[in-house]
C-alpha cells in the first residue's frame, strides 16, 4: 500500500465510518454510539489495517453482546466499497474518554 493509499480523504473517511456505524447500529441495538474514528495503519506483519475506535455512551454496562461477530459483519460492507484493510476494533465508554481527557490536562 502506498503512502497516498494510507491517507484517507475526508469523504472516504466519512463513507467508511458511516458503513461501520450502520453495522454497529444493527448489531448493538440499544447501545448509543457517540463516535466512530478510523485511522489507517499497519499491523505487526506490515499488513494494512484500519484502527477503528468506537466511543459509546456508558449506560452502566459494556455492550458485550454482539461484539464477537462485528468484524465478520463489517468486512463484507467494507469489501463492497473496495476497502480491503482489516478493521481492528476498540471500544471506549464515553465516561472513560472524559477521564482520559481530564488526565491529559
Amino acid at each position: 500500500m502506498t503512502d497516498s493509499e494510507m491517507n484517507l480523504t475526508i469523504e472516504r473517511r466519512q463513507e467508511i465510518e458511516g458503513v461501520i456505524r450502520e453495522v454497529l447500529k444493527k448489531k448493538l441495538s440499544g447501545v448509543s454510539i457517540n463516535a466512530v474514528d478510523i485511522a489507517p495503519d499497519f499491523d505487526e506483519f506490515g499488513d494494512p489495517i484500519l484502527r477503528v475506535k468506537v466511543i459509546y455512551k456508558d449506560q452502566g454496562k459494556t455492550p458485550l453482546q454482539g461484539l464477537s461477530g462485528l468484524v465478520r459483519n463489517i468486512r463484507p460492507s467494507l469489501s463492497r466499497m473496495q476497502e480491503e484493510r482489516f478493521p481492528v476494533m476498540s471500544f471506549i465508554a464515553s465516561s472513560e474518554m472524559e477521564a482520559l481527557k481530564s488526565e491529559a490536562h
